[in-house]
């Protein structure tokens, strides 16, 4: 494929190599950090004394532990965010709680046989932990002992069958599709976690989902999933300084953050900025992510520290992967559907590409319960008695068809 296409989700790069104008600030607090998040004008640290939470624009801070507060466990080590702004925080001996702010809610108490090793909220507010069964103290048991739970806010744990391999990593998407990073494969199962695909992906370590994608860290570069299909992206078709990708992290402004072997790389929506490792405060990073003012956030293994997201370009600056490509992401923008709202409660909108002129709707055992002409390019759709579920929407036009979910609640 020739260099007509322009990549969309990796845009115009402008720096491969770049210094910043001002030094790492801790923001008053040196202990360790195992994990951060952010929503609105709010910082969340994970630390093994309990939750930091700060006020980027005041500074404020306040530790949340057992001693003055509803938290399940002070050793947090993984934190999740829901559309709302209700915080999960898991530990990694079993402890769950969540916080909308002022009300705390304990889901599971810590137990010494069991430890929970990932965490994700979806779009509808459902938790899932990961988690893994001790054969007895000091010892881990069989990969197959790995084991889900999904939570409601006000409801019961659904509880899933053990895994087949320990899961290191685990994302959910807006219309109830659960991925699962275990070892060298990639699941996608259900909203009943039922198998729905399986994939090799070699050498991973690390896994989110931002924008309607799956980023896989692996040592052969990034893998991006979406529509079933998979695109690498490594530093031979992107600014990326090396292939061996350790950890990923992004933040509530759709700001990746890229730590490979030798640097730290964010791509926001512009742009690619890259930063060598000697550069940050320890060698040890837990987090990165920036707040409404662009200032980056960095946890780490001594500390919470802040530097200014001004960066000046050194005299080496390249536009030399201005243009990318990527085999079939052009197609996949040509023919990408859109629904919204999604969820919905029935009446919904679809943004429907060219060429198609029949709209239809399947439940999940792929029987027929709508279908209507294609008339316009937003085409509207009136289901107000649906009942609740996910359900396939496919628009078509001859032999040609494109696939999308919505779940109506």
């Amino acid at each position: 494929m020739g260099k007509k296409y322009i990549l969309a989700i990796f845009s115009i790069v402008l720096i491969v190599s770049t210094t910043f104008a001002e030094e790492w600030k801790n923001e008053g607090f040196s202990e360790k950090v195992n994990c951060i998040a952010n929503f609105k004008d709010k910082i969340y640290a994970g630390t093994d004394n309990g939750l930091l939470v700060i006020e980027s624009a005041s500074g404020k801070k306040v530790l949340y532990n057992k001693s003055n507060s509803g938290i399940s466990d002070n050793k947090v080590s993984h934190l999740a965010i829901d559309k709302q702004g209700l915080v999960w925080i898991a530990s990694s001996n079993y402890g769950l709680s969540s916080f909308d702010g002022s009300k705390w809610k304990v889901y599971l108490t810590p137990k010494n046989d069991r430890y929970i090793t990932a965490l994700s909220v979806d779009a509808q507010g459902v938790a899932s932990i990961g988690y893994q069964v001790s054969c007895g103290e000091g010892y881990h048991c069989n990969p197959g002992n790995a084991q889900v739970l999904k939570f409601k806010a006000d409801k019961e744990a659904t509880y899933f069958p053990p895994c087949n391999g320990a899961i290191q990593a685990m994302v959910s998407d807006a219309v109830s599709s659960t991925y699962l990073l275990r070892g060298k494969f990639f699941v996608k199962v259900g909203a009943e976690f039922n198998m729905l695909e399986v994939n090799i992906v070699d050498s991973s370590s690390d896994m989110l989902l931002m924008n309607e994608r799956v980023w896989i860290a692996t040592s052969k570069g990034l893998k991006v999933y979406q529509n079933k299909t998979f695109t690498t992206v490594d530093a031979s078709n992107s600014p990326l300084p090396d292939n061996a990708i350790k950890k990923l992290f992004a933040d509530a402004y759709n700001n990746l953050f890229v730590i490979t072997s030798t640097a730290l790389v964010q791509k926001s929506k512009d742009d690619w900025k890259s930063f060598p490792l000697s550069e940050l405060p320890s060698k040890h990073i837990s987090g990165v992510l920036t707040d409404a003012s662009g200032k980056i956030w960095v946890g780490a293994s001594n500390g919470l520290y802040t530097r200014s997201a001004e960066l000046q370009a050194s005299s080496d600056t390249t536009d030399g992967h201005s243009f990318l490509l990527l085999p079939n992401e052009d197609a996949l923008l040509k023919n990408r559907m859109q629904i919204y709202p999604n969820p919905s409660n029935g009446t919904f909108s679809v943004e429907v590409p060219e060429k198609y002129n029949t709209l239809a709707v399947y439940n999940t055992n792929g029987g027929l319960v709508h279908t209507q002409a294609v008339t316009a390019s937003l085409q509207d759709v009136f289901l107000p008695g649906l009942a609740k579920g996910v359900y396939q929407v496919q628009l078509a036009s001859g032999k040609a068809h494109l696939e999308s979910k919505i779940l109506i609640e």
